[in-house]
């Protein structure tokens, strides 16, 4: 076998006689995050009954960071002009001009009215804006999905080594992450 053979087995050794005990052999795991999930499973063929059950699995990789050591966060101020609406070209990111694909994903969704200034949004309308989870839905007559403005700049911008960045996008990264 390579070194490499010898990390699941150290896992389990560390897993087995650490102390404090923190988990199972995934909580060594650099790559593997922790999970939590709950529902109702139905038990039973004649007579099935509703049972509440509850996952949990301790990962060592942490989920903000995932597993790199450093965390960044967004200057949300970088990323939108909050006393413009969305539909006067409230978006300041590279890419996202009014009227273009990326700014009409979020002026045509129907989460929030594009014409009041996003300093007006709600909480609700600003999380939507910001970090909604990916959803399916018709935008401009077109199935798309839906994702936040943070969430989708992180994975559109931030995901890429820098220095393969086009420079106006490179200096939007200095600009707007910290």
């Amino acid at each position: 076998g390579t070194a490499t053979d010898a990390y699941a087995l150290l896992r389990v050794l560390y897993s087995r006689l650490g102390s404090p005990h923190i988990g199972g052999p995934a909580a060594f795991s650099f790559n593997t995050a922790t999970v939590e999930a709950s529902g109702a499973l139905k038990v039973g063929k004649e007579h099935a009954r509703a049972e509440k059950v509850t996952f949990h699995r301790t990962g060592g990789m942490c989920p903000r960071c995932e597993g790199r050591g450093t965390v960044t966060d967004m200057d949300l101020t970088q990323l939108y002009d909050a006393s413009k609406s969305l539909a006067d070209g409230a978006l300041l990111a590279p890419g996202y001009k009014a009227g273009g694909w990326n700014a009409r994903l979020y002026t045509e969704s129907g989460l929030y009215d594009a014409g009041k200034p996003i300093a007006a949004f709600t909480e609700r309308e600003l999380h939507d804006f910001l970090y909604r989870e990916p959803t399916r839905m018709k935008i401009a007559g077109i199935n798309m999905t839906y994702e936040g403005l943070v969430p989708r700049i992180r994975k559109s911008m931030l995901a890429r080594d820098r220095e393969a960045m086009q420079p106006h996008i490179r200096a939007f990264v200095d600009r707007a992450v910290t």
